[in-house]
């Protein structure tokens, strides 16, 4: 499930479902368009994503989802950009290179900051 997809659209599950039922009966048919264009594919060296499915408890993901709707970006973006700050983070440690760690600090401290200002709204909220 992409991060875009959380609003469930009951009327085009039933719709689907309908479909499937239909076409289990032999009522109808699947058509092939052999003249639709084929996708191309990336270019040799693209880089290459790869999904990884994490479990996180529902409060962080909550406060996870109005990060990224505060910044106007996707879950997954905000996550990604999270990791490999971090991942970044850790090289420069290695290589002492005071720009990147700069750059590190500087995520690390946005995330601070997100996460004050989310216990700030709770707060309001609460009150």
């Amino acid at each position: 499930m992409s991060d875009d997809d959380r609003n469930i659209d009951y009327d085009q599950i039933a719709k689907d479902q309908e479909f499937a039922r239909a076409f289990a009966a032999g009522e109808t048919q699947l058509t092939y368009d052999d003249t639709a264009p084929i996708p191309e594919l990336p270019p040799a060296g693209a880089p290459v994503m790869v999904v990884r499915p994490i479990r996180l408890p529902f409060d962080a993901d909550q406060a996870i989802q109005d990060i990224a709707a505060r910044r106007g970006m996707s879950v997954s973006a905000l996550l990604r950009d999270w990791i490999l700050a971090d991942l970044e983070a850790d090289q420069v440690i290695s290589q002492e290179d005071p720009a990147v760690v700069l750059r590190g600090l500087q995520a690390g401290l946005g995330r601070v900051i997100d996460n004050l200002t989310a216990q700030q709204r709770q707060h309001r909220n609460a009150a």
